[in-house]
């Protein structure tokens, strides 16, 4: 898990096949319209990213909803 002031904003499944995001609530909304991309357990704002494979695209959107989910937290959150 990463976290950020004791809030955890990115998490990799035991196996690492899912790589979930706690994003602010309109980008999680677009997010799952991706592909390979689906509503977390984790609560509100959260993704699911499984993708099969990790192309450009893939790697892309998973560091663009990394560097989001950590900007998403200020230290006093």
């Amino acid at each position: 898990t990463w976290s950020r002031g004791g809030k955890v904003f990115a998490a990799l499944s035991a196996d690492g096949s899912v790589a979930s995001f706690r994003l602010d609530p309109a980008i999680a909304a677009a997010a799952i319209r991706t592909p390979d991309t689906m509503p977390s357990g984790r609560g509100t704002g959260w993704v699911d990213f499984a993708p099969d494979t990790i192309d450009d695209h893939a790697e892309d959107r998973a560091v663009a909803w990394l560097a989001s989910a950590y900007r998403g937290l200020t230290p006093r959150d």
